[in-house]
């Protein structure tokens, strides 16, 4: 006798959210987490949001549409869609702690490179209207 629909409904439900939150996970080891032990908060800054915002962190995490960055006199912001959330705290870098590196073309545009944190810290690739928001904080310290 087969299952009851309901009952496979509802395993594959169970199934697909502990898959998506094991899958959130692995995403956040590949850069948010390490800088989390040092830059996670938990207090909101005034300042400006940008929000549905896209980034690279390091060689392996990308995070499109999802990031919202806020950008105050002290520093910068990041905070993942709370869906996506798993992982991933809010990060608050101090604007000593970012480094503009580089600029480098690819298909879609140009992405600008920071360095997060020292001395060992990520790498974050942005797209133009980001690095024109950050950048206009950075000379003016």
């Amino acid at each position: 006798m087969p299952p009851p629909v309901s009952l496979v409904l509802i395993f594959f439900t169970l199934f697909f959210i502990g898959f998506w939150c094991v899958i959130l996970k692995i995403v956040s080891c590949f850069g948010w987490s390490q800088l989390a032990k040092r830059y996670s908060t938990f207090s909101r800054p005034k300042g400006t949001s940008y929000h549905w915002q896209s980034m690279s962190l390091g060689q392996l995490s990308k995070y499109c549409c999802c990031i919202t960055f806020r950008i105050s006199e002290t520093g910068l912001y990041l905070e993942v869609f709370p869906l996506l959330a798993l992982g991933h705290p809010p990060l608050y870098f101090p604007w000593s702690q970012i480094r503009f590196r580089k600029e480098e073309d690819d298909l879609f545009g140009k992405n600008y490179f920071y360095d997060l944190g020292t001395p060992r810290g990520g790498r974050m690739a942005v797209r133009e209207k980001m690095h024109r928001a950050i950048l206009r904080e950075l000379r003016d310290d």
